[in-house]
C-alpha cells in the first residue's frame, strides 16, 4: 500500500500541460467530422482538441507530431494524415505550480476536470457540462510592471477573476455573499500561456451565459498606478487589454438525441460562403423543405451580407435547436447533401442577450479593495490607456517622417532610384503602429523600433559615403543599402506580420506563417531580451551599437545573419564606430529547448558585441598560425612519409630502425623550431600583431601574400628567378628525399623529347605516384592507415600550395580513381594549403572565443556545453565532425574553461563522458521521440577521440596561444562587469536564467519546471518594462 502512495505522490508532481489545437477544416471537404474531434466550436476555427501532456519538449512541432496522448483525446490519424484541416491554431498551457493551484482551488477554481479531460466522455458529465468556454486574453503593460513577476501576476489574475464574479448576480447568495460553489460549477481552470496570449480561461459549464457575463466584467476591471506626472496620486488604468473568447460543445453531446441546454438568452448567428451559381434564396428554400420542423419564420432569417460571406442566418430558437443542424446528415454538416450542393465553408457564431445591466455595490471591479476607487474620479479615467497607446507614438512618426522624406524625396528620387525601398519600409511601420496602440504591446515595440532605429543609422551612413564616393564606389554602397533593406523585410517583416496574424483582430484570419510564432511568442521575447541585456553588459560606449532580433523558422541551425554586412571605416581621428543590425534566427525546434538556445544565441551575440581584444587576439592567432604551417612544412620535409616507411620496412635490426625513426624526429623537430621562429618573428615586424581596433578579415589576404614572400627568396636563390614563382605553385612542399630523386628521373626519362609545361609534368607525376602506391598497396594488405599518408605526401608536392581547386579536379580526373579515394585525395590536397591555414586558423579563434564567452557568460557545464552543440542538429556527425576547427575549438574551450567554471569542468575526460551520458539519459527520458536520434555511446566516443586528438596540439603548443587569449577574454568581462553594479545583477541573472532553463528537462518535478520557465519569462516582463526604463534614464541624466 505504502508503494502504490509513493507512486501516486510521485505522479502528482510530474510536469502538467495542455495543448489546445484548434482547427478549421479545409473548405469543400466532407469527412464525418463528429467522430474526428473533441469538440464543436463557434468563431472562425470548426472544431478543438484537448491534449495533457506531461512532457515539455511537447510542446515543440517534432514532439507534438511524436507525443504519445491518450488515444480517447485524440483525433483519428487517418483524419490528420490525409490532411482534411488546412489550419491549426495550436495554444500551449502551463499548470500553475502545486502551491498556487492550491491557494486557486480554494477560491474557486477546478483544475482536476482538465487533467484528466477523458472524463468528459462519461454520459454523466457530458450531460450536465457539454459546453466549453476559451478565453484568452492580455493584461496591459501596466499590469505586468505592477506585479512583477509571472507567479504574482498569474495569482493577481487568479484574485482579479473571483472579485469581478462576485459582482454577478448569479455567483450571490440570498444574503448577497459569494456562492463559491456556484462559481466552482464553471469548472474554471486558469493557465499561463507561452503563445501570444498571457492567460487563458477554461471554463466547462452547461450554460454560456454565465461565462460570458465573467469575460465581460474582466473587459472593465481595472486597478491603480502611480501617476508619472503626480508622485503622490495614483491614476486608474485597465488590467486587461484584450479578450477573445471562443465557445464549443462537446461533440458526444451533439450525438444525443435530446439536448437541453438552458441558455435562452443565446442566439446563433451563422455566416455562409456560398457555391458558384448558388443564391441565398436557393439555399432558403431548400433549407426550409428539408427541415420542415424549422419552419418557425419568427425565429430563423436568412440574410444577405457583403464582404467575406455571401449570407448568414440568425435564430431565436433555442440553441440546442441549432446544435441539431450540426448532427451528421444534418444542414450544416459537409456530409449533407445540402451542404455538399449549395455551401463551400461556414462560420458559427453565437451572441447573447442581457436582459438588463448589472450595477455594482461599490462601482467597482479592481481586486484589491484597498485600490478601488469611485467612478466619481472621472478625470483620471483613461489616463493610463492613453499612456500605453501613445508612448510609440514619436519614435513611430519620427522614422515615417524619415522614410518619406529623409530617404524616399531626398535620396531615392533625388537618385532616380525605385521608391520600392522606402514603400516597403512604410507599410511595416504602419502595421507596427496598429499594434502599438495595443496596451501589450511593449514587447514587439521596444524590439522592433530598436530594430528600425539601427536600421535607419546604417542606411544614413550608407547615404552619406554614397554622395562622398565616386560613382563607381557609390555603386557599391547602393548596393549594400538594397540588400540591408531586402534582408530587413525578409526576416523582420515576416516576424511583425506573423505577429500581428496573432492578436485577436487578426486570428480569424490567413494561416499563420508558422505555428511557433502562435505558440511560443513569449519564448522569442524573452530570448531577445537575453541578448538586449548581454549587449548591455558587454557594452564598449555609445561608439559601438548592436540591435539584436530574434526569429524562429525557416532553417535547420542557429544562425546570425548581418543585414548590413560593410565594414565600417574610421573617421579622421582614426575612430571607428560601429552599428550593426544583426537576426539572429531559430529553427522550430530549438525555441522550446531553452538552456541549448541560450547557449547558442549568447554564443551568435559574442560574434558582435563585447570587446574581443583584438589586439591580443591578433598576436595570438599570428603565433598559432606559425606553428601550425611550421608543423605541416617540417613534415612534408622529414615526416613519416613514403620513403621513410619504406627504409624501415626493409631494415630488419631494430635497433636501427628506432635511430633512423628519431633521426628524421629530430630533424622534425629542429626543422620546426627554426621555421616558427623565423614565421612569427616576420609576421611581426611585418606589423600584423598590432593592437589596432581596425583589425578583421581583410589582413588574412595580407598575411597570406607575407608568408608567400617569407617563402619566395630562398626558393629563387636555388632554383632562379625565373622558375622561381612556377616551383612556390606547384612544387612548394617538394621533399628532397632519395624516392622524389627517382621519380624525377623517371619523368625526365619519358619527356626528354618534349618540353612540356610544369603544370603537364605535374599532371604525369601524379599519375606515377598513383602507379607506384598501386604496386604497394598490392605488397602490403595490411596498407589501409598509409593510405592518407601516401597521398599527403605526394599531392602536397604534386599539386602545391597555391593550386587552386579547378586544377586539383583537373589532375584528379587524368586519373582512374574511385569516388571515394577521389574526394579524399582532393581534401586532403587543399587541407595543406596555406590560405587554408589562415582561414583555418581564423575561424577557429572566432569560434572558440564565441563558445568561451558563452560558457564562461553563462557558466556552463562540460556536459551541457557538448549537449548544448548536438542538440540543434541531432546529428554527431554534423555537430561534433573529427576535424581540426572541432578538435581545437572544443579542445580549447575545454582547457579555458578548467578550473574557471563550475566544477563539472574535470580534467579526468571518464569523468566527463559519465556525466556527459547522465545528461543526455535524462533528457531523453524526458523525450520519448529521442529514443533513437543519438547513440550515447558513439557520442561518448566521439567526444573522447577529439580530446585525444587535441593533445596533438597541446603537444605542438598550437593551442597554447589561444587557451591563453581566451582567459585574458573572461578576465577582461570580469574586469569590466566588477565597475557597474547594474551590470554584475544582469550576468548574476542571465546565469540563473540558463540553469534553471535545464530544469525543464526534469519531467517529473513539474515545479521545478514552472521555476525554470518563469524565470525564463521574466525577461519578457522586463522587455515590457523597458520603454518605461529608458524614459526614466533619458530624465536622470537631463
Amino acid at each position: 500500500m505504502a508503494g502504490k502512495e509513493k507512486d501516486s505522490a510521485e505522479k502528482s508532481r510530474e510536469f502538467e500541460g495542455l495543448i489546445l489545437d484548434l482547427k478549421k477544416r479545409r473548405l469543400g471537404l466532407s469527412p464525418d467530422e463528429l467522430s474526428n474531434y473533441g469538440f464543436l466550436m463557434y468563431g472562425y476555427y470548426d472544431c478543438l482538441d484537448i491534449y495533457h501532456t506531461k512532457s515539455w519538449f511537447e510542446f515543440s512541432p517534432i514532439g507534438m507530431e511524436y507525443a504519445d496522448y491518450d488515444d480517447e483525446s485524440k483525433s483519428d490519424p487517418e483524419v490528420t494524415k490525409h490532411g482534411s484541416f488546412f489550419d491549426h491554431h495550436p495554444i500551449k498551457l502551463i499548470f500553475p505550480s502545486k502551491t498556487c493551484q492550491e491557494e486557486m482551488e480554494q477560491t474557486g477554481f477546478s483544475f482536476e476536470p482538465w487533467r484528466r479531460e477523458s472524463q468528459w466522455k462519461s454520459n454523466e458529465n457530458k450531460q450536465q457540462y457539454p459546453l466549453i468556454s476559451i478565453l484568452q486574453f492580455n493584461v496591459t503593460n501596466d499590469f505586468l510592471t505592477e506585479y512583477k513577476t509571472p507567479q504574482n501576476c498569474l495569482r493577481q489574475v487568479a484574485h482579479g477573476i473571483v472579485h469581478v464574479a462576485k459582482h454577478i448576480a448569479k455567483f450571490k447568495t440570498e444574503d448577497n455573499k459569494f456562492d463559491r460553489k456556484r462559481f466552482r460549477d464553471l469548472n474554471c481552470g486558469l493557465f499561463q500561456s507561452i503563445g501570444s496570449q498571457d492567460y487563458v480561461l477554461l471554463c466547462r459549464t452547461h450554460s454560456w451565459e454565465d461565462v460570458f457575463k465573467v469575460a465581460d466584467a474582466l473587459h472593465a476591471w481595472k486597478f491603480k498606478v502611480q501617476d508619472e506626472n503626480r508622485k503622490t496620486d495614483k491614476i486608474e488604468t485597465a488590467a486587461i487589454s484584450n479578450i477573445y473568447l471562443t465557445p464549443g460543445i462537446s461533440t458526444a453531446f451533439c450525438q444525443e438525441s435530446k439536448m437541453n441546454i438552458n441558455d435562452a438568452n443565446i442566439e446563433a448567428v451563422i455566416r455562409l460562403t456560398l457555391q458558384s451559381g448558388k443564391s441565398l434564396k436557393d439555399l432558403s428554400m431548400a433549407f426550409l423543405e428539408q427541415f420542415p420542423q424549422d419552419k418557425d419564420k419568427e425565429g430563423i432569417k436568412f440574410h444577405v451580407l457583403h464582404g467575406r460571406y455571401d449570407g448568414a442566418i440568425t435564430s431565436l430558437l433555442p440553441i440546442y435547436r441549432t446544435l441539431n443542424w450540426f448532427k451528421p446528415g444534418q444542414m450544416l454538416s459537409p456530409d449533407s447533401e445540402l451542404f455538399k450542393n449549395f455551401l463551400v465553408d461556414t462560420n458559427a457564431s453565437i451572441r447573447i442577450r442581457l436582459p438588463h445591466c448589472e450595477q455594482f455595490a461599490d462601482n467597482s471591479l479592481c481586486p484589491d479593495d484597498s485600490l478601488c476607487v469611485n467612478r466619481s474620479v472621472a478625470s483620471s479615467i483613461g489616463e493610463g490607456e492613453s499612456r500605453n497607446q501613445n508612448r510609440f507614438f514619436d519614435r513611430i512618426n519620427n522614422l515615417e517622417t524619415w522614410v518619406k522624406g529623409d530617404f524616399e524625396t531626398d535620396f531615392l528620387c533625388k537618385h532616380k532610384l525605385h521608391v520600392r525601398q522606402s514603400r516597403a519600409l512604410h507599410e511595416l511601420l504602419v502595421l507596427l503602429s496598429n499594434l502599438s496602440n495595443n496596451p501589450h504591446s511593449n514587447d514587439i515595440c521596444v524590439i522592433l523600433l530598436d530594430a528600425f532605429d539601427s536600421l535607419r543609422q546604417n542606411i544614413t551612413y550608407l547615404i552619406t559615403k554614397v554622395n562622398e564616393t565616386e560613382a563607381s564606389q557609390a555603386e557599391e554602397y547602393l548596393q549594400y543599402i538594397e540588400d540591408g533593406i531586402r534582408d530587413f523585410r525578409d526576416y523582420v517583416g515576416d516576424y511583425l506580420i506573423s505577429l500581428a496574424q496573432a492578436e485577436r483582430l487578426f486570428i480569424e484570419g490567413l494561416k499563420l506563417s508558422h505555428q511557433s510564432i502562435a505558440s511560443a511568442t513569449k519564448l522569442l521575447f524573452a530570448y531577445n531580451q537575453v541578448i538586449r541585456s548581454l549587449t548591455q553588459l558587454s557594452s564598449r560606449g555609445s561608439d559601438y551599437s548592436y540591435s539584436f532580433v530574434v526569429v524562429s523558422g525557416g532553417c535547420d541551425t542557429t544562425g546570425a545573419h548581418n543585414l548590413f554586412d560593410y565594414d565600417p571605416l574610421p573617421d579622421e581621428d582614426n575612430k571607428l564606430t560601429e552599428n550593426r543590425l544583426i537576426v539572429i534566427q531559430l529553427s522550430e525546434m530549438s525555441v522550446f529547448n531553452i538552456q541549448g538556445t541560450l547557449f547558442r544565441i549568447v554564443h551568435e551575440a559574442w560574434h558582435y558585441c563585447g570587446d574581443r581584444l583584438r589586439g591580443e587576439r591578433n598576436e595570438a592567432w599570428v603565433d598559432s598560425l606559425s606553428r601550425s604551417i611550421s608543423k605541416t612544412l617540417s613534415v612534408c620535409f622529414f615526416g613519416s612519409g613514403p620513403l621513410i616507411e619504406k627504409v624501415l620496412k626493409k631494415t630488419k635490426d631494430k635497433s636501427l630502425k628506432k635511430k633512423v625513426q628519431q633521426l628524421f624526429n629530430r630533424q622534425q623537430r629542429k626543422f620546426f623550431n627554426q621555421l616558427n621562429n623565423e614565421l612569427k618573428s616576420y609576421l611581426k615586424d611585418q606589423g600584423f600583431c598590432t593592437h589596432d581596433e581596425i583589425y578583421g578579415m581583410a589582413y588574412r589576404d595580407d598575411i597570406y601574400a607575407a608568408i608567400l614572400g617569407w617563402l619566395q627568396p630562398p626558393v629563387n636563390e636555388r632554383y632562379g628567378e625565373s622558375e622561381g614563382e612556377a616551383i612556390i605553385r606547384s612544387f612548394l612542399y617538394q621533399n628532397q628525399a632519395e624516392l622524389h630523386k627517382k621519380v624525377a628521373e623517371e619523368i625526365k626519362k619519358v619527356n626528354e623529347k618534349s618540353k612540356n609545361s610544369i603544370q603537364t609534368v605535374s599532371h604525369q607525376n601524379l599519375e606515377l605516384y598513383y602507379k607506384v602506391f598501386q604496386i604497394l598497396q598490392k605488397q602490403d594488405q595490411a596498407m589501409p592507415y598509409k593510405i592518407s599518408s601516401f597521398i599527403r605526401s605526394c599531392l602536397t608536392m604534386l599539386c602545391g600550395n597555391f593550386v587552386c581547386e579547378s586544377d586539383i579536379d583537373e589532375c584528379l580526373d587524368s586519373m582512374q580513381m574511385g569516388e571515394k579515394l577521389r574526394e579524399s585525395t582532393k581534401e586532403l590536397c587543399l587541407n595543406y594549403d596555406i590560405g587554408f591555414h589562415c582561414n583555418l586558423m581564423y575561424e577557429v579563434y572566432s569560434e572558440a572565443f564565441s563558445d568561451y564567452m558563452a560558457c564562461y557568460t553563462l557558466q556552463t557545464t562540460a556536459a551541457e556545453y557538448i549537449l548544448d552543440m548536438v542538440y540543434e542538429d541531432w546529428d554527431i556527425e554534423v555537430s561534433l565532425p573529427v576535424q581540426r576547427l572541432s578538435i581545437l575549438r572544443i579542445g580549447s574551450v575545454m582547457e579555458a574553461m578548467s578550473g574557471q567554471g563550475k566544477e563539472e569542468w574535470p580534467a579526468e575526460r571518464e569523468v566527463l563522458l559519465t556525466l556527459l551520458q547522465e545528461k543526455y539519459e535524462q533528457l531523453r527520458d524526458n523525450c520519448r521521440w529521442l529514443e533513437n536520434r543519438i547513440d550515447i555511446l558513439q557520442l561518448r566516443e566521439r567526444v573522447d577521440t577529439l580530446l585525444n586528438e587535441y593533445k596533438y596540439f597541446q603537444k605542438l603548443r598550437i593551442s597554447e596561444p589561444l587557451v591563453q587569449y581566451l582567459k585574458k577574454c573572461g578576465d577582461a568581462l570580469d574586469k569590466q562587469v566588477c565597475v557597474y553594479p547594474a551590470r554584475e545583477e544582469q550576468l548574476q541573472y542571465i546565469r540563473t536564467t540558463y540553469e534553471a532553463a535545464g530544469k525543464l528537462t526534469q519531467r517529473k518535478v513539474h515545479d521545478q519546471v514552472v521555476e525554470g520557465l518563469n524565470t525564463f519569462l521574466q525577461y519578457w516582463i522586463d522587455l515590457n518594462n523597458q520603454a518605461d526604463k529608458a524614459k526614466m534614464s533619458e530624465a536622470k541624466e537631463e
